[in-house]
């Protein structure tokens, strides 16, 4: 599902949705904090996304969508 998909779907989504998205391009969920750090780093995603991503709360994601909605907060 794309970030415009999502943004249908939920509203407004977190300013740097597609970024965080990309960041995490071939993720399979469900997914740890832990483990979306490392699949961010093997995307190469920028330092900023990195400490997006490692701020989020620690808990088992179980989509994109969940991911981008506690990014939001």
């Amino acid at each position: 599902m794309s970030s415009e998909d999502l943004e249908a779907a939920l509203g407004p989504l977190h300013p740097l949705a597609g970024s965080i998205a990309a960041a995490l391009a071939g993720a399979v969920f469900p997914l740890e904090r832990s483990q979306l750090v490392l699949v961010a780093r093997e995307n190469d995603a920028p330092p900023a996304i990195l400490s997006l991503v490692s701020s989020l709360p620690d808990r088992r994601f179980a989509s994109l969508a969940e991911v981008l909605d506690a990014a939001r907060r």
